[in-house]
């Protein structure tokens, strides 16, 4: 379902483009969440096939990680972007603007503890170091923390605390 929402979306955009020239690449930035073979599996199939549709060749770039895609993002290095952090403020520098987006319900993202942790509710929060997978994660970071804070619960984020975690599980 997201698949073919996902092409139905970027195939209706790729009509604005038809006045541009057939062969001139427009370059389709990704934030790097996963490694790049799983990103390129995932989003070559579908610029192809809009590429084919549409005539416009859409070509996709990927960072190394998600704060040089970010980085690249900011400067306005893609010609179109798929990502969650473009409402970040420092994306406003680019000067993207949205053309589309899911009509799904809003963004969510989950705060977890062990089963027999004794933190069982959010204000138990307070004060404690928190772990979140990255300080850019938008719907790792930025969605759970500023709930938080809307909800006057301060925590310190730690975005070491999976690294350490793993770690310990690998001994």
């Amino acid at each position: 379902m997201f698949l073919k929402r996902i092409t139905m979306i970027l195939y209706c955009f790729s009509f604005f483009f038809l006045v541009a020239a057939e062969n001139t690449p427009y370059t389709f930035g990704v934030l790097a969440q996963r490694n790049a073979l799983l990103t390129a599996q995932y989003w070559n199939p579908i610029l192809t096939y809009v590429s084919s549709k549409s005539g416009v060749l859409l070509v996709l770039k990927v960072a190394r990680t998600a704060p040089e895609s970010n980085l690249a993002i900011q400067k306005g290095t893609y010609d179109f972007v798929y990502s969650n952090t473009i409402f970040s403020p420092k994306m406003a520098e680019a000067n993207y603007q949205v053309i589309l987006r899911p009509r799904d319900q809003a963004i969510t993202g989950q705060i977890v503890t062990l089963t027999n942790s004794s933190l069982s509710a959010l204000q138990d929060l307070e004060g404690k170091e928190v772990g979140f997978p990255s300080l850019t994660a938008f719907v790792g970071y930025a969605v759970p923390t500023d709930y938080l804070r809307h909800q006057g619960i301060n925590v310190i984020p730690f975005s070491e605390a999976i690294k350490r975690a793993l770690w310990h599980n690998l001994k």
